[in-house]
Parts: structure tokens; C-alpha cells; sequence
């Protein structure tokens, strides 16, 4: 098992407001990753709400952890160069897994963390690039991007970067319970504030170097998709044609036309992937199984944490009125 956090876990918001105490954010940080620790994670990207902390912080943070902070896009200003590991390779089964961290450089404070803190953010994509060749050089056989970036990035990221196994990311405030699939990469995010997890399973077959996946649920994930859609068409026509030239409901029939056009266009794009899908063969094929799923409320607590928390809150008693938050580890 391989656990990763596609960041933004250390700060609730990309900058302090007035009132925040440093310290009181700081304190807070390590007991979350001295709760990461417990659960096992094994890398963690850095997302721009962590840079509110500053990188004197987040370097101090990381040298006293024992979880590497990955990200290969924030660079420092002087001389270009990553200001945290960019990326690590693991060995779990005797597959080499590298794993890199983006941030989005598209986030409001981004100036301002540029300006105070002495740092770049660069190009996700030409960054990619990059790792994609060094850790493919190492030995990667299987290649993770942990990315804190839009929903629309990582799909730009995964049509303009092929060598990508999967790219796991956190903004995304709904439940994603189907990957999204560009040109063999797995986009999938794992929702907001801890309350799921994307978990994949990737079944790999010996002999087959570098490793292509294949989805034995797609198909049908796919073709129910195709259903539901042919039956929005027809919804949408059927009331095109019941209001008909009726001025009174152009607000209505404006939002069907649309509507119809959205579930046309989705349609062509699932026939077409659909079409081009390979037939899996479970025997001979490397597969990646999909789950999203819900954390229970109920789960047993880690007594040092709980220790921790508690010690927390008695050292910054504001804390104790505040509900606690936390970030969601695809």
C-alpha cells in the first residue's frame, strides 16, 4: 500500500488574516503530521495553502518530518531550483513507483507568496515533462503526480504530458466515483476535508515493462454513461418540441438548446472512447481498479495522536472552539 496527500493539508487558508497566530498554525501543522505519520503516508505535496506558512516554515516542517515534502514546480527565485524534494521513488512488490508534486501557479495569493517568501512557481506542464524523462531514467515504472491544481488543469495536464499513470489530486469539492481517462492517464480526486479517499489498486503483470493499465470496470462504467446520456438527449428534444415557438418560455428553451448541445457533445466523446477501448484480458493485461470511498465517522482513534491534539489545544486554548478540518489524501 502506497498512501500519498495531494496537499494542502498544513493550512486551512492560502494566507494569514488578522488575529492568526503563526505559532498557533505551525503547532497545529506538526500534529497533523505526526497524525500522517500514524496513518502511514509516504510523500506529500505541497499545495498553495501550505505556502501561507512561508518556506522557512515549511522547510523547518519538513526537515523534522520524517514524510518527504514533494513538489517539483516551486522553485526558488535565485537559482531556480526546487525548494523541496521533487520527487521520490518507492518500491512496493517489486514495482518502482515515482511520484512528483505540482501546485497550480493559477491561485489568488500567488504574488504575494512569490514576492514575500523568494519563490517561482513554474509551468506544470513543462515541469512534468521533465520528471516524467528523470524518473522514467530511474527506473520508474509506474509514475504518480500528487497535484493541487483545477479539475481543468489536470485534464491539460494529462493530454499535454503522456508517461503518466495517474494524477491524484484534492480540489475538487464533489464526489468523483469514476475516474476521468485522457490518452492512459487516470485522473481521479479524492474530494474535500477527509471525508473519502481515492484508493487505486493496480494489478501488475510480470514481464511487462513499462506497465500500460486497463480498467476491467470501464466498459461498463462507460456504456452505462452512454445510456444515461441518450436519454437526456431525447428529455431535451422532447421539450425543444413542446415549447416550440412559444416567447413566452424562451428563458426555457434556451436552457434545453444548451443542454441538449452539453449531452450531444458528451455523447460523441464516451461513443468515441468507448470505441477505441481495448478488450481486458485479465490474465495477461496490468489492471487499475477504482474506488472512491467514504471515511466513516466511527474509525478508532491513535492514541498518541489523540495525546498530541489534546496537548494542542492546551497550549492554544482558542482551538477548542474551533471545529477541527482536514485535508482530503487521495
Amino acid at each position: 500500500m502506497l498512501i500519498l496527500d495531494a496537499g494542502d493539508a498544513l493550512a486551512e487558508q492560502s494566507t494569514f488574516v488578522e488575529g492568526d497566530d503563526p505559532q498557533v498554525i505551525q503547532d497545529r501543522a506538526k500534529v497533523i503530521l505526526e497524525a500522517y505519520k500514524a496513518l502511514g503516508v509516504e510523500a506529500m505535496n505541497v499545495g498553495d495553502r501550505d505556502l501561507a506558512l512561508g518556506t522557512p516554515a515549511l522547510m523547518e516542517l519538513a526537515r523534522s518530518s520524517t514524510i518527504p515534502f514533494v513538489s517539483a514546480n516551486i522553485l526558488r527565485a535565485n537559482d531556480q531550483q526546487p525548494v523541496f524534494v521533487p520527487h521520490v521513488i518507492v518500491e512496493k512488490s517489486g514495482a518502482k513507483i515515482g511520484v512528483f508534486g505540482l501546485v497550480t501557479p493559477n491561485y489568488e495569493k500567488r504574488t504575494e507568496h512569490e514576492t514575500v517568501h523568494g519563490i517561482q512557481i513554474a509551468d506544470p506542464v513543462t515541469t512534468a515533462e521533465q520528471q516524467v524523462q528523470t524518473l522514467k531514467a530511474a527506473g520508474a515504472q509506474i509514475i504518480i503526480c500528487i497535484a493541487q491544481m483545477t479539475p481543468d488543469e489536470e485534464l491539460d495536464l494529462a493530454d499535454k504530458v503522456k508517461g503518466i499513470t495517474a494524477i491524484l489530486g484534492s480540489d475538487t469539492p464533489g464526489a468523483q466515483h469514476v475516474p476521468e481517462i485522457r490518452h492512459g492517464t487516470y485522473i481521479v480526486d479524492g474530494s474535500e476535508k477527509g471525508k473519502h479517499v481515492s484508493a487505486l489498486t493496480l494489478i501488475v503483470r510480470d514481464g511487462e515493462k513499462p506497465y500500460e493499465f486497463v480498467d476491467p470496470s470501464r466498459r461498463k462504467s462507460l456504456t452505462d454513461k452512454l445510456s444515461m446520456l441518450t436519454q437526456r438527449i431525447q428529455e431535451r428534444s422532447e421539450v425543444i418540441a413542446k415549447i416550440g415557438d412559444d416567447p413566452a418560455r424562451s428563458a426555457n428553451l434556451k436552457w434545453a438548446q444548451q443542454t441538449l448541445a452539453q449531452a450531444r457533445a458528451e455523447h460523441q466523446t464516451v461513443q468515441m472512447e468507448l470505441e477505441e477501448l481495448p478488450e481486458v484480458d485479465p490474465n495477461h493485461s496490468s489492471l487499475l481498479i477504482y474506488d472512491f470511498i467514504e471515511i466513516p465517522s466511527h474509525l478508532p482513534e491513535d492514541p498518541s495522536v489523540v495525546e498530541s491534539i489534546a496537548a494542542l489545544a492546551a497550549k492554544h486554548p482558542r482551538l477548542q472552539k474551533t471545529k477541527p478540518t482536514t485535508t482530503a489524501s487521495p
